[in-house]
C-alpha cells in the first residue's frame, strides 16, 4: 500500500495530486515513526471523511475513473466500492436526524441544566456541561473514541428538547456541505427501500445501528454511557481544557488584560482617544462608576502610545502610602520619584527640591529640567484611581491645579508639549476648584456607557455560547448591561459552573453569583444614609423620579441607578430585585 508508484504501472500519479496529509503519512512511515497498519487505517479513515463530505452535496457524485486511478491502481488497495457503500449509509443516517442536526461539525452547547436533569443525574449533566464547550460532535468522537453518529444520536433528545443548543460550524468546517438538505421524493424512495430491505451488513457501523431508536423519559441511558469515560482514555476536565483547546477564560476581576479577546471596544471611543494622545500637550480625563473598564481602557492607551515609540508611566494611587497623602510636598516628591523609577531614571530629586519655592513649582521645575529633557521622546503619563486623593483636600487642590498648569502649558511651550496626561476617576469632582484650575474641564472627556444590547450578544459569542436572542436581551435587562455583571455571568455559564436558568434565578440572593458586589454595594449605601433614604424611594416607585441632583450624581458614581433625561431609574433589575428584598419593601 505504501510503495512508491512506478512506472510500470497503469496509471501514474504525480506527487501534485496527492494531498498534504498523505504525503505526510509516508514520509513518517518511510521514517519509521508511524507503523504501517496504524497508517492503513488513517488513510482509510481521511478517505472516508473526504468522500463523506464530498458525498454530502445535494449532487454530489464519485467518478468511477478517478477513484480506480487513485484508489486502487496505485496507492490504496482499498475496496472502493465498499467505501462508497459505508459512505452512503453514513450520509443516510445522518439525513435522519435533520432538521434537527444539519451537520455532524456542529458544535453542541448545554444551555439548560435544568431540562438536563429530567432526564439525567445532576453529576451527567454536569460532566455534560464540561464537555460541550466548542467541539463538533466529529471532535467529540475522536476525544471519546467513539463514532460521530452515535454521539448525534445520544444526544438528540436533549437537542430536541432544548436542552443542548447546535451552533454553526466554525471554520473551516462551515464550508463543509450540510448532510441534510430537501431531497427529491426519488431519493426519499430509495432511501426507504434499501433501509427495509435490510440486506446490509457493514461492521463500522453496528456500534451506531444498535443504539435504541428510543429514550427512556426517566434517563438517558445512552447519554450517561457517553459519560463514563474509562481511565484509559481521557479524564473530562483534560478534555474539556486542553484537547478542545478553547479560548481562555478570564476571570473577570480587573482590568482586562491587553490582547485578550474578550475585551469590547465601545467605538468611537477608543479611537477618539488614540486620535488624541496623539495630539501635542493632550489631556484625557475617562470616568465612570466601578467595575466598567476605566483601567482596560487606560491601559490600552498606554500600550498604544508605546507602539508609536511615545515615554509611558502608569501610575496607580493606591499603590502609595497613606501617609504620604497627608503633605502637599512628600506628595509631590513621591510623584516625582516614581516617574523616574517608571522611565528607569535615578531619581536626582536633591537637585532639584531645594530653595525657598514651594513644591508646586520645584515639581514643575522638576518635570521640565529633568523628565522631559532626559528623552526626546514624548511622554504619556496615566494616572489612575485619581479618586483617591479626593479625599484629602490638603492636597486635592493644589495637584489637580499642577495637573491643568502643565495642560496649558503644552499649548504654548514646546518642552511641555511632549507631555500627555491620562486621568482616571469614577466620581463627580465635588472639592472646591476654580474653573481655570480644574483639569476636570478640559480634554478629551470619554464617560464609558454600559454595554449595549449588539456588544452584549458579541461578548456571548466570545464566550462560545450559543444563545437565543431572547437570552441575551434577559442578561442585558439583569445586568443593564454593566460589563462587570455581564462577564461574571458569562464567565460562570461558560466555565459550566452554572447555567443560564440558575444564575437568573439565584442572582439577587446570597446564594447567587453576585453575592459579594451587591453587599458592598449596601455597604456603599448604608454609608451615607441621604443617599438610602433616595434609593429606597426610587425601587419603590414603579416610575422614574426626579432626585436632588447631588444625590442623583452620587447614586450614579457607585453605578446604582442611570438617567433618563432629569430622570433616575435602578441601573438593572438585578438591584432593584435585591435591594427590595434586602431594605424590605413591599
Amino acid at each position: 500500500m505504501f510503495e512508491n508508484p512506478s512506472r510500470d504501472n497503469d496509471y501514474v500519479v504525480a506527487s501534485e495530486l496527492l494531498s498534504v496529509e498523505y504525503l505526510a503519512i509516508i514520509w513518517l512511515v518511510s521514517e519509521k515513526h508511524l507503523p504501517k497498519p496504524m497508517a492503513i487505517k488513517l488513510v482509510e479513515k481521511i478517505i472516508l471523511e473526504v468522500i463523506e463530505a464530498f458525498l454530502s452535496l445535494p449532487n454530489g457524485e464519485f467518478n468511477g475513473i478517478y477513484h480506480e486511478h487513485f484508489l486502487i491502481s496505485t496507492y490504496c488497495s482499498l475496496s472502493i466500492d465498499r467505501i462508497i457503500d459505508i459512505v452512503t449509509h453514513r450520509l443516510e443516517l445522518w439525513y435522519e436526524f435533520g432538521p434537527t442536526i444539519l451537520s455532524p461539525y456542529q458544535c453542541p452547547y448545554l444551555v439548560s441544566q435544568a431540562i438536563a436533569e429530567k432526564y439525567m443525574s445532576t453529576k451527567n449533566v454536569q460532566k455534560l456541561g464540561r464537555l460541550l464547550r466548542g467541539a463538533n460532535f466529529c471532535q467529540i468522537g475522536a476525544l471519546l473514541g467513539k463514532d460521530p453518529l452515535a454521539i448525534a444520536k445520544q444526544l438528540h433528545p436533549l437537542i430536541s428538547n432544548g436542552a443542548i443548543l447546535l451552533r454553526a460550524p466554525l471554520s473551516p468546517f462551515d464550508m463543509l456541505p450540510q448532510t441534510y438538505y430537501l431531497m427529491n421524493t426519488e431519493d426519499l424512495d430509495r432511501i426507504d427501500k434499501e433501509r427495509n430491505s435490510d440486506q446490509r451488513q457493514l461492521a463500522p457501523l453496528r456500534n451506531v445501528r444498535n443504539f435504541p431508536n428510543e429514550f427512556p423519559n426517566e434517563s438517558l441511558k445512552a447519554t450517561s454511557k457517553l459519560l463514563n469515560i474509562s481511565g484509559e482514555t481521557r479524564t473530562l476536565v483534560h478534555v474539556s481544557q486542553s484537547q478542545l483547546r478553547l479560548e481562555h477564560l478570564e476571570e473577570p476581576k480587573g482590568q482586562v488584560s491587553i490582547g485578550s479577546h474578550l475585551y469590547i471596544q465601545r467605538l468611537p471611543i477608543e479611537q477618539d482617544c488614540r486620535d488624541t494622545i496623539l495630539r501635542d500637550g493632550s489631556l484625557i480625563r475617562i470616568k465612570a462608576s466601578g467595575q466598567m473598564g476605566k483601567s482596560s481602557l487606560l491601559s490600552r492607551i498606554l500600550a498604544f502610545a508605546k507602539s508609536n515609540e511615545y515615554q509611558v508611566v502608569h501610575l496607580n494611587f493606591q499603590q502609595a502610602d497613606r501617609d504620604i497623602f497627608e503633605n502637599l510636598d512628600l506628595f509631590l516628591q513621591w510623584l516625582c520619584a516614581s516617574v523616574a523609577s517608571e522611565l528607569d531614571l535615578e531619581e536626582n530629586l536633591g537637585e532639584y527640591w531645594h530653595g525657598v519655592l514651594g513644591s508646586k513649582n520645584k515639581c514643575t521645575k522638576y518635570f521640565q529640567r529633568y523628565l522631559l529633557t532626559s528623552n526626546e521622546l514624548p511622554l504619556v503619563l496615566g494616572l489612575d484611581e485619581v479618586d483617591l486623593i479626593f479625599q484629602y483636600p490638603k492636597i486635592a487642590t493644589d495637584f489637580f491645579g499642577l495637573l491643568r498648569s502643565w495642560h496649558e502649558k503644552g499649548k504654548n511651550e514646546d518642552i511641555w508639549k511632549k507631555l500627555r496626561l491620562v486621568i482616571v476617576h469614577s466620581k463627580e469632582v465635588y472639592i472646591p476648584l476654580k474653573i481655570h484650575e480644574s483639569p476636570f474641564n478640559v480634554g478629551l472627556p470619554i464617560e464609558l456607557p454600559e454595554f449595549t444590547y449588539s456588544q452584549l450578544e458579541d461578548l456571548v459569542v466570545r464566550h462560545q455560547l450559543n444563545w437565543f436572542p431572547k437570552q441575551v436581551e434577559r442578561l442585558h435587562i439583569l445586568t443593564g448591561g454593566h460589563p462587570y455583571l455581564v462577564r461574571q455571568a458569562l464567565y460562570q455559564i461558560a466555565s459550566g459552573r452554572t447555567d443560564w436558568e440558575n444564575l437568573e434565578k439565584l442572582a439577587a440572593t446570597e446564594e447567587g453569583i453576585y453575592n459579594d458586589h451587591l453587599r458592598h454595594q449596601l455597604e456603599n449605601l448604608k454609608q451615607e444614609p441621604e443617599m438610602m433614604e433616595a434609593f429606597k424611594s426610587l425601587i419603590a416607585s414603579d416610575s422614574p423620579l426626579q432626585l436632588d441632583s447631588r444625590v442623583a450624581f452620587k447614586l450614579r458614581n457607585i453605578g446604582l441607578v442611570k438617567f433618563k433625561g432629569n430622570l433616575v431609574i435602578p441601573m438593572c433589575e438585578l438591584y432593584y430585585r435585591y435591594f427590595r428584598q434586602s431594605l424590605r419593601i413591599e
